[in-house]
């Protein structure tokens, strides 16, 4: 996970500290982030850190941080296929079931790309393609809008 503040360097910094302060106090619980186990180290995921720093941001609605951050990492997420390619045809099992008598799930992991953008109070923009921040975003969306394709490189 990459967070990258655009703003006011004090804000930038104070709302810096709030993030380290939140994250680590959520280490080695069970139902936060962190540590899960001691066998193996769990992080944050890219759209939990999103949702904490909108909270973040949005708490301070009253006095903001003039703050735009972009939030950008790798979401993991389970694949689950059903595998047919081990069914037994005559030994008994007349429905096509596979051996055993259960279905067998063959489970895979992948990463898809996260980029979201949020404004000084935490509103979410999130995207597939590009997200842009700060003084210049609007320029910035408009050369990337005219120049992005799918399957870039």
């Amino acid at each position: 996970v990459i967070v990258g503040l655009v703003g006011l360097e004090g804000d930038v910094q104070s709302l810096s500290h709030d993030v380290s302060v939140q994250v680590s106090s959520k280490m080695g619980r069970h139902l936060g982030f962190g540590f899960g186990d001691n066998s193996r180290r769990e992080s944050i995921s890219p759209k939990s850190m999103s949702t904490m720093l909108s909270h973040l941001l949005y708490n301070r609605r009253g006095s903001p941080y003039y703050v735009e951050p972009i939030v950008v990492g790798l979401e993991k997420i389970v694949v689950e296929n059903d595998d047919e390619s081990e069914m037994e045809s005559g030994s008994g099992t007349e429905r096509g079931e596979p051996r055993g008598g259960r279905k067998r799930s063959c489970q895979g992991i992948q990463y898809i790309p996260f980029l979201c953008a949020q404004d000084l109070i935490g509103a979410q923009s999130k995207s597939a393609s590009f997200v842009c921040s700060g003084a210049a975003s609007k320029s910035l969306y408009g050369i990337a809008e005219a120049m992005w394709i799918p399957g870039l490189k």
